[in-house]
């Protein structure tokens, strides 16, 4: 069972994992300050404790980054992330072919 609390931390490492190079900047003391700080400060219940934890685990995460793959460990073991895991022209197709569903005027939807 997940808790709320470990929703929110989730949500919260995913947001930095999205960052580029987030996996340098994890360890710049100054920048992974003002993410908790802005975490903290977002109205979403992340408290400092939560975010620290964040930090710490990303950090942790970091390690494993694969420079080669883009890949990193997420959420436990079993789970990575990846942005360029998927090539770039089928990226771009799936972009496309997505695109007409996206793109519907306000009236229709």
């Amino acid at each position: 069972l997940t808790t709320l609390c470990e929703f929110k931390m989730m949500a919260l490492m995913n947001a930095i994992t999205d960052k580029r190079d987030w996996h340098r900047k994890v360890f710049e003391d100054e920048i992974s300050d003002k993410w908790k700080k802005e975490a903290i400060e977002s109205n979403q219940g992340v408290t400092e404790a939560m975010a620290n934890w964040c930090i710490d685990e990303l950090r942790y995460s970091a390690k494993t980054f694969d420079e080669g793959t883009g890949i990193a460990k997420a959420y436990d073991a079993d789970v990575v992330k990846s942005d360029t895991a998927v090539p770039h022209d089928l990226k771009e197709a799936l972009k496309n072919a997505v695109r007409p569903l996206e793109d519907v005027p306000a009236s229709a939807k």
